[in-house]
């Protein structure tokens, strides 16, 4: 406190002249400064990471909402996935597709099956799956990854980056773009 009021009221001491010069003041005022940087950044980053954490958990429970909302629709739904000759090379339910990575001109499918994630291999583009689904619960979520809504458990952050992790006995963490956040947070919040 001392220190604070000194920079408006000088100590009428025995050094007087020593705290009128303006290089005196200054490396006050440095210090003072250097003092008050650290909680004011300190505040900010609290903020920001309170911020990310009620994102994160706001999407967890507009997720929840989605999936118990099109849990019935999805069970008698099928995708089907053609390769670039237009044949097709995989016919799973909905509910069993996790994600699909692209890869080159391959797409690699993983899906359950008989209780395991199994990998299918298709010679296409990611583009032209999502050409050929009409459902709303399967969408790009980076420029090589599109994922099931319905089997996404939550919405984690690590570092600067986000993920997608999956219901799955193993840990499934789908990368997502800010460009495809956005997207899919509008297509969650549209069936609310």
């Amino acid at each position: 406190m001392y220190f604070l009021i000194s920079f408006f009221i000088p100590d009428l001491g025995k050094d007087f002249e020593k705290e009128l010069d303006v290089s005196f003041q200054l490396r006050n005022y440095f210090r003072a400064f250097t003092v008050l940087v650290f909680p004011f950044f300190g505040a900010i980053v609290f903020e920001f990471i309170a911020k990310l954490k009620e994102e994160v958990k706001t999407m967890g429970k507009q997720l929840n909402i989605y999936q118990h909302k099109y849990q019935d629709k999805q069970k008698l739904a099928m995708l089907d996935f053609y390769d670039e000759n237009n044949q097709l090379q995989l016919k799973i339910p909905l509910q069993d597709f996790f994600y699909a990575e692209s890869s080159n001109q391959y797409v690699l499918i993983y899906f359950l099956e008989s209780g395991n994630i199994k990998r299918e291999i298709i010679r296409t583009r990611l583009k032209n799956i999502l050409e050929q689904f009409s459902v709303s619960c399967v969408l790009q979520c980076h420029r090589s990854f599109m994922v099931n809504l319905m089997n996404v458990s939550c919405l984690n952050k690590k570092e600067t980056k986000k993920y997608l992790i999956l219901k799955s006995e193993n840990l499934m963490e789908i990368p997502v773009s800010k460009t495809y956040l956005t997207s899919i947070l509008s297509e969650i919040e549209k069936h609310e």
